[in-house]
């Protein structure tokens, strides 16, 4: 039984709502971490599974749903650093921004990956690049 928590404690951890949108959220927040500045335009590729799982989810702390706010919520003021809680300290101001942000850009959202597993690959351009 001791082997059996030892690896629950070390695979498992902490989510904020769906892993589906909190998972696309996480993926944007890194992208814009990496390059630093203010969010600009985004692009999300995805596998099947993920695309399904997350066109109809809710999003923890707001009253959304789907992929769109999910990539705006993480490139516009997700924390990267939490992991799958990335959006745990996503106030209502950066909410509002982050549908601000998905009026004036277009996010796009392709479903290209044909392969097994899970697949997401996010491109953020911010205002440094």
């Amino acid at each position: 039984m001791s082997g059996l928590l030892e690896i629950l404690r070390k695979e498992v951890n902490p989510a904020l709502g769906c892993t589906g949108p909190v998972s696309i959220a996480y993926a944007a927040a890194v992208a814009r971490d990496a390059v630093g500045g203010t969010a600009k335009r985004a692009k999300m590729r995805m596998d099947k599974d993920s695309f399904k799982n997350s066109l109809s989810v809710g999003i923890p702390g707001t009253d959304r749903m789907g992929i769109d706010i999910s990539v705006a919520l993480g490139a516009v003021a997700g924390n990267s650093k939490a992991g799958l809680e990335v959006l745990n300290t996503v106030t209502p101001e950066e909410e509002k921004k982050s549908v601000e942000f998905l009026k004036n850009v277009d996010v796009d959202i392709l479903w290209e990956y044909e392969g097994v597993g899970l697949r997401l690959e996010a491109e953020v351009e911010t205002d440094k690049g």
